[in-house]
């Protein structure tokens, strides 16, 4: 996993055409201090950045988009944004995270299925991440 403090040294002439920040277990404070870093990084080379599951902190930093899983496409699961289960808060489905972010963000979708993949793009996802070959503990 890439350190995200090592983002400054990466060599950017590489091809590097897009940054996706996923943290799923930090404090949304600690997201937003980390995340407006990082966004600082990319926008001095052109390169999007993407905020997994969190559409409030991709609009706390001006982030240009948000990954979305499965396991987030509805509302009231605790395990998207805090590691406190006493705290309820609601995650971001497609069309609820469009219509925060507006018409030029962008927005990707993890799909495993075909039908996933159907709704994702007729949902008007911009890509979507074929999901995981082995269970994560995130």
């Amino acid at each position: 996993m890439l350190n995200p403090f090592l983002l400054p040294r990466t060599n950017w002439s590489i091809g590097v055409t897009i940054v996706q920040y996923r943290d799923k277990i930090s404090e949304t404070a600690d997201l937003i201090r980390t995340g407006q870093a990082l966004h600082d990084v990319t926008e001095k080379h052109n390169v999007p950045l993407l905020i997994n599951d969190r559409v409030d902190v991709a609009l706390a930093i001006g982030a240009e988009g948000v990954h979305i899983g499965q396991d987030d496409m509805g509302w009231f699961k605790t395990s998207c944004y805090t590691s406190d289960p006493s705290l309820l808060i609601t995650c971001p489905d497609l069309a609820s995270a469009r219509k925060l972010l507006g018409p030029q963000a962008i927005i990707g979708v993890t799909v495993s299925t075909v039908q996933e993949a159907r709704a994702a793009a007729k949902g008007g996802a911009n890509y979507l991440g074929i999901g995981t070959m082995f269970a994560t503990p995130t």
